[in-house]
């Protein structure tokens, strides 16, 4: 009945319910379809969900031959995607404030898997739960010799140590927040006067202040029509409050990333190349967002949050 709804651009519980009074030969009230949409619902769409994503047949994304991907027994990508919701659901789900307005916000957060194209982890949470508190949930969908591929929002340096400690792979973009340290000396790199004199890093570094992680961290330049495209969207993003300094924006112009691939195993354009895949999970989400139009299948007026979390599992 959902599907048939959606499919005439429709959405309320009155459509619902007709769509599923014509394919049941029953008549069936509004009321009754808005009782259904329960924590109960929500539960029983996440298990169906999940069972339909690990019974699907999928078909690997690279050939057998490619040498650098064969280097690591699966080659994972983790990230979230954040969903613009109706703003009478901001008490439930709380987002940003954008120009004053308190918006409704939620996040999916998918952890991908791009040797065998599927997905191990798949979960719909609020837009509070932030990705560095999450970066731990992964633990249970990784073995030692897998890669992960993560983005900034989830360093998390506790977790980093734990995946060193299991023997799994990383490539991480590096937080702005995270200080580094000479291996040998253990005094801060200050990365903007390093970069004055060297337009590339790959060396051994200790990441945190506390942590003093050891970790391998590889700087290269981006070409100057990135760079400005970073720039440019830095400053253009409404959801960015702070007064960002030079050393900031001089460091957007490159691409600072923090494995523990060791370089006999892969050199520095490698670990670039590697990191390049995590493309396909932004490639996905988008899709999700403009082909499934997850956003615009959203009821205007809704004050269930259960029924938002069924839409997104039926949807996907």
């Amino acid at each position: 009945g959902f599907y048939k709804m959606i499919t005439k651009n429709l959405n309320t519980y009155e459509d619902w319910s007709s769509e599923i009074a014509l394919l049941s030969g029953k008549s069936l009230s509004r009321q009754a379809v808005e009782e259904r949409m329960t924590e109960e619902a929500v539960n029983m769409l996440g298990l169906v969900f999940k069972e339909k994503l690990n019974s699907v047949a999928f078909q690997k994304t690279y050939p057998k031959d490619n040498e650098l991907l064969r280097k690591f027994s699966v080659i994972k990508i983790d990230d979230s995607t954040i969903l613009n919701l109706p703003e009478e659901l901001n008490k439930n789900f709380p987002g940003n404030v954008c120009n004053g307005v308190k918006k409704a916000q939620i996040k999916i957060h998918a952890l991908y898997d791009f040797t065998n194209n599927s997905f191990p982890l798949l979960n719909v949470h609020t837009y509070t739960d932030s990705d560095q508190s999450i970066a731990g949930n992964v633990f249970p969908y990784l073995n030692p010799g897998d890669l992960i591929l993560r983005d900034l929002g989830f360093q998390n340096l506790t977790v980093q140590k734990e995946l060193i400690i299991k023997g799994i792979f990383f490539v991480s973009k590096k937080s702005p927040a995270v200080k580094l340290y000479d291996i040998k000396t253990g005094q801060e790199i200050i990365l903007s006067s390093y970069l004055k004199k060297k337009e590339w890093f790959d060396g051994q570094v200790l990441v945190g202040t506390k942590e003093k992680v050891q970790m391998r961290m590889v700087i290269m330049p981006l070409s100057k029509e990135m760079a400005a495209e970073r720039r440019r969207k830095t400053k253009k993003n409404q959801k960015l409050r702070f007064n960002y300094s030079k050393e900031y924006y001089q460091l957007l112009g490159y691409s600072i990333l923090l494995t523990t691939i060791s370089k006999q195993t892969c050199s520095m354009q490698q670990i670039g190349k590697l990191y390049g895949l995590r493309w396909r999970i932004e490639t996905i989400f988008k899709s999700w967002k403009s082909n499934f139009s997850l956003e615009k299948v959203m009821p205007l007026r809704c004050n269930n949050h259960q029924r938002i979390y069924c839409i997104i599992y039926l949807m996907l």
